[in-house]
């Protein structure tokens, strides 16, 4: 097991102080020697989505 993934301190800090806890795990982009470019890995949401103002 790398971590605990049960949600245990956002879960804490929605039960005991009413605050919404966000976990976020994006990939890194991994360089691929054949083609000589970057290739996008895991989920990496585009920049304006992620700094969307509501």
């Amino acid at each position: 097991m790398l971590y605990s993934a049960a949600g245990n301190s956002a879960d804490e800090h929605w039960f005991n102080r009413g605050i919404i806890g966000w976990d976020f795990e994006v990939g890194a982009d991994v360089y691929d020697q054949a083609t000589g470019q970057f290739q996008a890995a895991g989920f990496q949401p585009p920049f304006a989505e992620g700094h969307e103002r509501r």
